[in-house]
């Protein structure tokens, strides 16, 4: 049986099977990565269309594939992909309430600085929601990939905690909390069956640009 040739994916680590479609631009991860993620994805909506985990997901691949920061959509995507991954993780905020947090902030934002995390991508990635039976586990297992994630980017913390702490008060201002996060929904044990959803300080002025126009 021939062997089926491989390539790494330069941010994630893992190897998969080598694929000719690109990622998105600015998304520097292995086609092969891009195509996994893509498959997981269409997997969990075929099954059960949006879980709350979903959000956690696409939050925690994104912010394990970060470029370098020369392109204003990586800046972007980097920042309010943790922001997203503190919500839920810290905050427990619902998925809809993070992703009106996402419209406000690139609407009113001048612009994201870049952000850059001390160690690797984490011990989890993609690969770790293959094969889960139900919902209840497939849940478990996004919020470990996703808060593995979390933690390899503990320099831009405190920004994108003040981040949080500054949404408006009609969008429900969170009360993050570190010591014990918040979890998903509680859910009764449904089956995974389709229904009948490098670190730096950043400039005073770039917060400002950042934080000031919420």
């Amino acid at each position: 049986m021939p062997q089926i040739a491989t390539s790494a994916c330069p941010q994630c680590g893992r190897h998969r099977a080598r694929r000719r479609r690109a990622s998105a631009a600015y998304v520097p991860s292995s086609p092969g990565c891009w195509m996994t993620s893509g498959e997981v994805q269409a997997e969990e909506i075929r099954r059960v269309r949006y879980p709350a985990a979903h959000r956690l997901t696409v939050d925690a691949y994104m912010a394990q594939h970060p470029g370098d920061g020369t392109d204003r959509r990586d800046r972007q995507s980097v920042f309010l992909h943790l922001l997203g991954l503190c919500a839920v993780l810290e905050c427990g905020l619902p998925p809809d309430l993070v992703t009106a947090i996402f419209g406000r902030l690139r609407r009113r934002s001048a612009g994201f600085p870049a952000l850059y995390r001390a160690s690797g991508p984490g011990e989890l990635t993609v690969t770790s929601l293959i094969g889960s039976p139900d919902l209840i586990d497939y849940e478990r297992r996004a919020r470990r990939w996703a808060a593995a994630v979390w933690r390899t980017w503990t320099e831009p913390h405190a920004l994108i905690r003040q981040t949080l702490s500054r949404v408006p008060e009609r969008l429900e201002r969170p009360r993050c909390h570190t010591a014990r996060p918040a979890g998903l929904s509680a859910r009764g044990a449904t089956r995974f069956t389709a229904p009948a959803p490098r670190a730096q300080h950043q400039p005073a002025h770039t917060l400002r640009s950042t934080l000031g126009r919420l």
